[in-house]
């Protein structure tokens, strides 16, 4: 080989030499810069070359949620919520309360009452009938309102209108004994009371209770009527619509009525107009109470 030859292979194989070496370097730092890029994107750290992750000023505002992400929904606005915003708390609304009148689609209704044997109704009773103005009309607003009465008849008046005494018991209601004639019992003497009782016994037909006028009794009264097979029944509320004190003032003692009242009113022994329209008035409320309405049973 000439000496040219050889300087010109030399030159190649150093050159050869030093290619290998920077491939070697470079790639190299690839693979470090490869690794580096790696762990930053393992620890969320943004890559301070160009090196394609976003930096702080090209990253969005509101990053993409991923697919493992769990959202609670957002609480309902007020206008959105079925509570009013004074009843929304941490405690759970109870069953029995509900949230607005939106909250359910069905109306609102009184619940029927249920006559009962004592203590969970009201009692009417009505005295000094039967009257052929009154009565009926009594009778009416009655039927009207589901609900029955005791009619504490006077015999005389019994005898005179039978037909009434006939439409009470028809209408579901009960007739009892008031004597024949209104007298004080207390101030006649055993004969006299026992002439009192049969007489209206024999008009309208013998009934289990009695009621004396005026509501004056004594042990003697009492016991002359439980010696009959009958029983004394008084009051709890005087509604006093025999003194005619106004519409609201009968209606309000009306309404005073709680369960297991017995509630004094008349239908007889003159003008009745103020009890008829008391009981328009009151007993569809009592109802709408859920109040059973019915007359004292056992009559």
């Amino acid at each position: 080989m000439s000496r040219k030859g050889f300087r010109t292979g030399a030159i190649a194989a150093a050159l050869a030499a030093t290619l290998s070496t920077a491939a070697f370097v470079t790639a190299s730092a690839d693979t470090q810069q490869g690794a580096v890029s790696a762990t930053r994107s393992l620890l969320g750290v943004p890559a301070a070359d160009g090196s394609g992750a976003p930096s702080p000023e090209s990253a969005p505002t509101t990053p993409t949620p991923t697919t493992t992400t769990t959202t609670t929904p957002p609480a309902p606005s007020p206008s959105e919520s079925p509570l009013s915003p004074s009843s929304r708390s941490s405690t759970p609304a109870q069953p029995s309360s509900p949230a607005s009148p939106s909250a359910s689609s069905a109306p609102t209704q009184a619940p029927a009452p249920t006559p009962v044997q004592g203590g969970g109704a009201v009692q009417l009773t009505f005295d000094d009938g039967p009257d052929p103005r009154w009565t009926p009309q009594i009778l009416e607003i009655l039927s009207e309102n589901n609900a029955t009465a005791t009619f504490f008849n006077i015999g005389q008046s019994a005898a005179h209108y039978p037909d009434l005494v006939r439409q009470i018991r028809a209408q579901g209601s009960q007739v009892a004994n008031h004597t024949w004639d209104h007298p004080s019992l207390p101030s006649l003497g055993t004969a006299a009371i026992t002439r009192e009782l049969d007489r209206t016994d024999a008009a309208q037909g013998r009934t289990p209770c009695v009621r004396p006028p005026y509501g004056a009794t004594s042990a003697r009264v009492r016991s002359l009527i439980e010696a009959r097979g009958q029983r004394q029944e008084l009051w709890d509320i005087d509604t006093r619509d025999w003194a005619r004190p106004g519409v609201a003032s009968i209606e309000a003692q009306l309404l005073s009525a709680t369960p297991g009242s017995t509630v004094l009113m008349h239908t007889g022994g003159g003008d009745r107009s103020q009890t008829v329209a008391a009981l328009r008035d009151a007993l569809p409320k009592l109802r709408a109470k859920g109040i059973a309405l019915q007359g004292i049973p056992g009559c």
